[in-house]
């Protein structure tokens, strides 16, 4: 069960760090000097509609640098992702989520499922802070 949720809050974390832009156009590469990291061996699903793969991702301060093959440096953070899937960050545009909102602004609920857009409060019948 430990395994399982780890499992889980894992795969959000990344696919939350998945739908951050490339910096420096299509090639993501990066002169910040920022800390390097590298997720080894994920299964990757890109939204494109294409088959997953198994790749590497490197992350440089809050960016993705790289996707793909390549080898990993000295100085890189490693974080072994094989049986992981990285994933871009989910919509949810249906659910009941506006008090959760008010009492964990976090909301650690949907982040830790990968959901990083909620659209809450459609049609202004949900539940609004000062109402």
């Amino acid at each position: 069960m430990i395994n399982s949720i780890r499992s889980t809050a894992f795969c959000a974390v990344l696919s939350a760090v998945i739908t951050l832009p490339l910096p420096g156009g299509a090639s993501g590469q990066s002169n910040s000097g920022a800390k390097s990291r590298v997720i080894v061996g994920a299964t990757v699903i890109d939204g494109s509609g294409r088959k997953a793969f198994v790749a590497n991702v490197r992350i440089v301060g809050d960016r993705i640098a790289n996707v793909g093959k390549f080898v990993t440096r000295a100085d890189e953070e490693i974080i072994q992702a094989r049986g992981l899937f990285v994933a871009p960050g989910f919509i949810d545009i249906h659910n009941h989520s506006e008090g959760a909102l008010i009492s964990d602004p976090a909301v650690i609920s949907q982040v830790s499922q990968g959901i990083t857009t909620l659209v809450a409060a459609r049609g202004a019948r949900g539940r609004q802070p000062g109402r």
